[in-house]
């Protein structure tokens, strides 16, 4: 008889001198009767399906026996980290015998004793041995999961198995992988690691002298194995990425270092449109599957809409607010000086990416005026207005070919009536079709409330009504807002009104004289947005969403795209200079050159990839 304090991971050598000690004494000559006194006995019924061991407990102590059972190996050195067998019924006194049927290979010296627990001591018997005839072979029952990444671990259920690690040897296809926990109806075992053949491959298992074969499994290093395509158009154009292995979830999904939110996934590929905010240029993909992230070795080459074009020298800008036109292939740009008494007009060439400064326009600097252009001719005025205050609503036709600027009729006595005049008309919408210009809305001082809707004849320079746009519109008031012209129709919204900024939208057709409501622009109602068309389609951007006063923390850089076909928004990629408002687009060849605003001077080329 052999005793140890209970540690169940201790082992047990069984010397000689005790198990002659154990023999040969006689029962009142034990040590301690309050310990259970163990004799394990021959083993019986051998076969090829097991054997049954046996063994005797004499224990006359106290301490009830918590558990009574056998454990074996191949080895003479025992402990409870070996194989092992319990009764399911104690038995404190008398003999026990419990049908092996697991771990005993065959053709193998068994080594095993019996062993009973109280809640102090684990004492063993003495220890016999057989030669095995075998045992039932280990049954499969499933791997689960039956995939997994480099180091992961996997459970392998069934019956049968040996406790003992040491017992086994794991493969995965040639691949050695590692045990790292085994109870008889379940192994734990981790993948192995640094695989460069990711697939299915089959497991193997040898234990004693014998490989059994439980099933297959996915090896899932996970890799970017495709990108289609590898040219791709912001915002329009989808992403797919073809992974290596089933996806189960995606935890985070990048463009170098942005986040992208909105995709989807099946089996091996995932798919998304290029986000609406992408920066022109090259970006690599990285994705994060169950903890596990890759980044792509090919890089997408994004193009964006947006190009940044040759910054206007001038720097000292005041508020722009959509002052400029278009001709012969050149911009003009009427810009207030800030601290100076005048207005200067600047050509861009796009064609040789040159700024020009043309005219300087007296009279006082303007803000917040009106422009539109005629037969290659540009109009601007009314506004605000500094050093000249008798002039608020003065209006100038400028002719870029002979560069010179003349005074044209204002409107102040087709509003008004003779009536007293306005301080002054500010952040009115101006635009130009065919022989007519138009001007809509604006913020009239002292007190008038009213929506100015005028055009204005180049031949004749007059002035006429056009049919207002209060009934349709419900507002008493209406200014800062942005719009663009498709097809001889004048299309507008957004601004400020007497019921708040707004993110309506109607249609004027100068022909039938009529107003008709179109879809509201789908985002934020803002104010001192830009428009312009392309190509039969419109686009309204940028903007700043406080109704009391500009602050750049209220500043927007979305854009949308209106088709006037299906009465429709869709947003397209965002300004790529940050937010602002108040700036001025011009088109130019089916370019839009946009820039100003918020006292800028940077330019930038906006080409609608799906034009």
């Amino acid at each position: 008889m052999i005793m140890s304090k209970f540690y169940s991971k201790t082992v047990i050598q069984l010397l000689g001198c005790f198990l002659l000690i154990s023999s040969s004494c006689k029962k009142d000559s034990y040590p301690n009767n309050n310990y259970p006194h163990i004799t394990t006995l021959d083993v019986s019924s051998v076969s090829e399906k097991g054997a049954t061991f046996n063994a005797g407990i004499d224990y006359k102590g106290n301490s009830s026996i918590i558990k009574q059972g056998f454990v074996w190996g191949l080895k003479e050195y025992l402990s409870l980290n070996d194989d092992s067998v319990t009764l399911n019924e104690i038995r404190g006194n008398g003999s026990f015998s419990i049908e092996v049927t697991h771990a005993l290979p065959k053709g193998k010296q068994i080594y095993y004793c019996a062993f009973a627990q109280n809640t102090e001591y684990t004492v063993f018997g003495n220890i016999k041995s057989y030669i095995s005839e075998g045992t039932g072979l280990p049954l499969f029952t499933g791997i689960n999961p039956n995939h997994g990444f480099e180091g992961d671990t996997i459970s392998i259920t069934g019956n049968n198995f040996s406790r003992v690690i040491s017992n086994y040897e794991l493969l995965f296809g040639e691949l050695s992988g590692k045990i790292i926990a085994a109870e008889k109806e379940k192994l734990t075992v981790c993948l192995p690691k640094k695989y460069s053949s990711p697939g299915t491959v089959p497991v193997k298992i040898k234990l004693f002298d014998t490989w059994y074969s439980p099933g297959n499994i996915i090896l899932d290093s996970i890799k970017i194995i495709g990108i289609n395509p590898l040219e791709a158009f912001i915002p329009i154009t989808e992403i797919e990425i073809s992974i290596n292995t089933r996806i189960n979830k995606i935890e985070k999904l990048f463009l170098n270092d942005a986040e992208i939110k909105n995709y989807t996934f099946s089996d091996n590929t995932i798919r998304f449109k290029t986000p609406i905010s992408t920066p022109n240029g090259k970006a690599k993909i990285s994705v994060q599957i169950n903890g596990y992230q890759v980044v792509s070795k090919q890089e997408i080459n994004f193009h964006s809409p947006w190009v940044r074009k040759e910054d206007c020298p001038e720097k000292r800008s005041y508020e722009v607010t959509n002052c400029g036109f278009s001709a012969n292939g050149k911009a003009y740009y009427f810009l207030p000086v800030r601290n100076y008494e005048y207005n200067l007009i600047w050509e861009y060439n796009p064609a040789e990416g040159e700024w020009t400064q043309k005219r300087i326009i007296l009279e006082g600097m303007r803000a917040f005026s009106f422009s539109f252009a005629i037969n290659q001719k540009g109009y601007f005025g009314a506004g605000e207005l500094w050093g000249n205050e008798t002039k608020y609503l003065q209006n100038f036709e400028y002719d870029p070919d002979k560069n010179i600027w003349i005074e044209v009729p204002g409107i102040n006595k087709l509003l008004f009536d003779g009536t007293e005049e306005p301080a002054s008309l500010t952040s009115a919408f101006g635009i130009g079709i065919q022989n007519k210009g138009y001007l809509i809305g604006g913020h009239l001082d002292l007190g008038y409330t009213d929506i100015p809707c005028l055009s204005f004849e180049q031949q004749t320079k007059e002035w006429n009504k056009i049919r207002s746009c209060k009934e349709i519109t419900g507002f008493n008031y209406w200014y800062a807002m942005a719009g663009f012209e498709i097809n001889g129709k004048i299309y507008i919204g957004t601004g400020v009104t007497d019921k708040g900024l707004i993110n309506k939208f109607w249609r004027y057709d100068p022909e039938s004289d009529n107003w008709s409501a179109i879809a509201d622009l789908p985002s934020s109602s803002r104010k001192y947005a830009v428009g312009f068309s392309i190509n039969g389609k419109g686009y309204i951007g940028l903007g700043n969403t406080s109704f009391d006063y500009l602050s750049g923390s209220n500043n927007l850089n979305d854009f949308w795209e209106y088709n006037p076909e299906t009465d429709t928004w869709a947003e397209t990629a965002s300004f790529p200079a940050g937010k602002r408002s108040g700036a001025t687009a011009i088109v130019i060849n089916n370019k839009a050159y946009v820039g100003f605003g918020n006292e800028k001077n940077d330019l930038w080329e906006f080409s609608p990839f799906s034009n």
